[in-house]
């Protein structure tokens, strides 16, 4: 006779089932089915009569492969349990199920820096019959006259949501996507909630010494989600080059000329560590948004300072996963186009 010890929640990350245990008798024939995939084990019990599945947790995050998966445990006697196992590649410290009816699928905590024009990406999961529909507070404020305006937008109004199937909603927005409600007023911050505990402000900040650069990525729970750097971006070419001689002139036979991109956060507050660390360790990596052109982190560096005083920085070097140099045609400015009627001079 095969018992399960272990207790199996209706859903979970990987890291909640780390052990697999049963109490047997006999010979213990387990089938794990998740993803199309059959994986089959067949243990003896101990002195005590235990069976343990260890590194369960990493078998089933190769199974999920970054989704979601209904996961199927069969063993002797023709008895099972189904469950969903939803991805995340770390460790947290809280339950799926703790976590996601507070918290969007984000390492984000806090107030999120954000600019005019960035691509934002909210993720939540919810299985109930009611779910809870996102919900965007824009609030608007002018700098001369010191008056603030606000608006509301629902989910049902308009809004860009994607339902992935599983419990999994996404919403995705432009920062630069909504109008302001009078001449004057520039957007400072945006407040997306979904039901009564999942919050998330987006701060629109200024962009002073230059052009932010925005990586959508991965995140740990297999959804998009951007960081955005406030520093500067230098490019460096360093061409590889293979050379050799031929009939006494050395000439370079292969050159292979990829820049490489050299992006700083700008000031890191204690919130966007997280993220920030979620990216280095991400990999699919997109410039600018989820449809941009792909890009492949090549290094990163963090060092986190306990100096109260020192601002905390980081940075990552990337290049573009695909193309080697590139160079785009300036279009001269024209006045008129070219179906402008010039037979009156």
């Amino acid at each position: 006779m095969v018992t399960l010890l272990t207790e199996i929640p209706e859903y979970c990350f990987p890291h909640e089932l780390r052990t697999l245990r049963f109490s047997a008798t006999e010979d213990c024939e387990i089938k794990i089915s998740c993803n199309g995939q059959e994986v089959l084990f067949t243990l003896t019990p101990d002195a005590g009569g235990i069976v343990c599945l260890d590194e369960f947790d990493g078998l089933l995050r190769d199974l999920a492969d970054n989704n979601p998966q209904q996961c199927t445990i069969e063993w002797n006697e023709g008895a099972s349990i189904s469950f969903l196992i939803l991805p995340c590649s770390i460790s947290l410290s809280h339950s799926a199920k703790d976590f996601c009816k507070s918290s969007f699928l984000t390492l984000q905590t806090g107030e999120k820096h954000t600019y005019l024009g960035a691509q934002e990406y909210i993720c939540f999961f919810d299985n109930s019959e009611s779910r809870p529909f996102f919900a965007l507070s824009l609030l608007w404020v002018n700098k001369r006259s010191g008056k603030t305006k606000s608006q509301f937008f629902l989910e049902t109004a308009g809004l860009s949501v994607t339902d992935k199937g599983n419990g999994y909603f996404v919403l995705a927005f432009s920062t630069s996507q909504f109008e302001p409600p009078s001449e004057g007023y520039i957007l400072h911050t945006i407040t997306a909630t979904a039901g009564k505990e999942r919050t998330q402000v987006f701060r629109v900040m200024p962009a002073i010494d230059a052009d932010p650069v925005t990586l959508v990525y991965r995140n740990c729970f297999g959804q998009m989600e951007s960081l955005h750097f406030f520093g500067i971006t230098t490019e460096e070419l360093k061409p590889t080059r293979s050379s050799a001689s031929f009939q006494g002139t050395t000439r370079n036979y292969l050159v292979e000329s990829v820049p490489e991109y050299t992006s700083i956060t700008g000031t890191l507050r204690g919130g966007d560590i997280a993220p920030f660390e979620d990216l280095c360790s991400s990999t699919l990596v997109f410039l600018s948004a989820a449809d941009g052109d792909e890009v492949c982190i090549t290094d990163n560096e963090l060092s986190i300072s306990n100096n109260r005083y020192e601002p905390q920085k980081g940075n990552v070097k990337w290049r573009f996963a695909r193309d080697g140099r590139r160079f785009t045609l300036s279009t001269p400015k024209r006045t008129f186009d070219n179906t402008f009627d010039a037979s009156f001079f």
